[in-house]
């Protein structure tokens, strides 16, 4: 069974570059992309990602909005992984509160 991931960020050159990092894992599958925190809360939602790599600056709302906009039973039992700065690698995950 494939871990699935959901990414979100607000520049497209920051989700192709997550893709194709990920890409590289064959135990790995990206279910879908949100370019904004609206999207990505609805997402979450119908998808039901294992991990979600998340920006924290976005417009309208922000990675900790979409955090906090997530109901406890649908948020991703893995992890959340917030990007931060102007680099794709730099990540910090944090477990979410219902594992």
């Amino acid at each position: 069974m494939k871990t699935r991931v959901l990414i979100v960020d607000d520049e497209p050159i920051a989700r192709r570059g997550i893709r194709r990092y990920l890409a590289e894992h064959d135990g790995i599958e990206v279910v879908g992309e949100a370019a904004n925190g609206i999207s990505a809360v609805e997402q979450i939602h119908e998808l039901h990602p294992d991990i979600v790599f998340l920006d924290v600056q976005m417009p309208d709302l922000d990675g900790f909005g979409v955090i906090e906009n997530v109901e406890p039973l649908n948020r991703p039992c893995s992890r959340l992984c917030l990007r931060h700065g102007s680099r794709c690698a730099r990540h910090s995950c944090i477990r979410s509160a219902r594992c």
